[in-house]
């Protein structure tokens, strides 16, 4: 994150290649993996940022599987939301600018787009190649 608080698009392939890296480390490839990690926090190196792999509550009285990047300076640049009942799922991103095939909803307090993008299944392979592209 810059120092105004500004996402680039450089930071953001930066985060999403730690987001990456972290599910291939711990080896987290599907929802039981993710489910049995739940609770769990994780260090980013060099840095004072974590990755959380929590259950919050989703739509209609559900549950989704929800991993996310804290900045505690910044809030957080990326979440993942996945939603078994429902079978879908979700990324979430900051970024100054808009990235194609994201649905912009809201800016946060530093004027970043917050953004999201639906994937039709809920699936940590469909979310690994959404990781992919924004890291490249």
């Amino acid at each position: 994150m810059s120092k105004t608080g500004l996402i680039t698009q450089e930071k953001l392939k930066e985060i999403a290649r730690s987001v990456l890296n972290l599910l291939e480390r711990e080896n987290i490839d599907s929802i039981g993996s993710l489910f049995s990690r739940l609770g769990e926090s994780f260090d980013i190196k060099g840095k004072d940022h974590i990755i959380q792999i929590e259950l919050r509550p989703s739509k209609s009285g559900t549950e989704a599987y929800t991993i996310s990047y804290i900045n505690p300076k910044g809030g957080i640049p990326i979440e993942i939301r996945m939603n078994s009942d429902f079978n879908y799922s979700k990324i979430i991103v900051k970024t100054k600018s808009k990235l194609k095939k994201y649905k912009s909803f809201i800016s946060d307090y530093f004027g970043n787009l917050i953004q999201d993008k639906t994937i039709r299944r809920c699936s940590i392979s469909k979310v690994k190649k959404e990781l992919e592209k924004l890291a490249s």
